[in-house]
């Protein structure tokens, strides 16, 4: 971020502090995204009325990581335009480092949870289409700051994402039928029957697979947990 910032604004012996903006995203990530995160996803599921926690009952999180996102854009496409002192640019990569990395932290339980059965398989889908999406975005981002300059460039970061924070709640009320389509899409493309609904986060027993189709993965499972119930 602090590319886009005009080198003869920053001292060249202050060009390091972004690296505190890091530091103290990650504690607020790791207090928010971690602790925090987890309490109100079983304050939500209590709510709900709900044994289980649902991957939907996470969502509710992200509205932090969004406002955080745009107040981040809106700080620092405000000092880039209009010349602000350095210490407005690094407040306003903080806020965007807090935003990105919580959203990311969220989001990447969230798909997990989704789809128990095949961890490795989201996680690496997650991480090619984020890689996809913000080279997309960030590719021509200094070009594009001094055509149109940066307040107008950070304010459609804004717009795209207030849209897709308008996804949440649709994610949240709907994504339970999504996760089933898309799970038996999955099973049945490698060769298995329709798994079921993945509803809830639980251990893989033989609840998750009845009237399924076991893969070798899901019989060992299986076997460990039972296994270690009897111990």
């Amino acid at each position: 971020m602090l590319a886009l910032a005009d080198a003869d604004r920053i001292p060249y012996e202050l060009s390091g502090l972004h690296v505190l903006t890091q530091v103290l995203s990650s504690a607020v990530v790791y207090i928010f995204g971690g602790l925090v995160a987890d309490k109100l996803t079983l304050k939500v599921s209590r709510m709900r009325g709900k044994t289980n926690r649902e991957p939907e009952f996470a969502l509710p999180n992200l509205l932090v990581p969004f406002l955080a996102a745009m107040i981040g854009c809106a700080i620092f496409g405000s000092a880039q335009h209009f010349h602000l002192h350095v210490a407005v640019l690094l407040t306003g990569t903080l806020f965007l480092s807090i935003g990105t990395m919580t959203s990311f932290t969220i989001l990447k339980t969230y798909t997990i949870e989704s789809y128990p059965h095949w961890p490795g398989a989201v996680l690496v889908n997650v991480t090619t289409w984020r890689t996809i999406i913000s080279f997309a975005f960030s590719s021509n981002a200094s070009t594009w700051v001094q055509q149109r300059g940066p307040l107008v460039i950070f304010g459609v970061y804004i717009a795209v994402l207030f849209v897709l924070g308008l996804l949440v709640p649709v994610l949240y009320f709907y994504g339970k039928r999504f996760r089933r389509w898309t799970g038996g899409r999955v099973a049945k493309s490698g060769g298995l029957v329709e798994m079921g609904p993945l509803s809830e986060t639980t251990t893989p027993d033989k609840t998750n697979l009845h009237g399924a189709q076991k893969s070798v993965g899901d019989i060992v499972a299986v076997e460990i947990v039972e296994k270690a119930d009897k111990y």
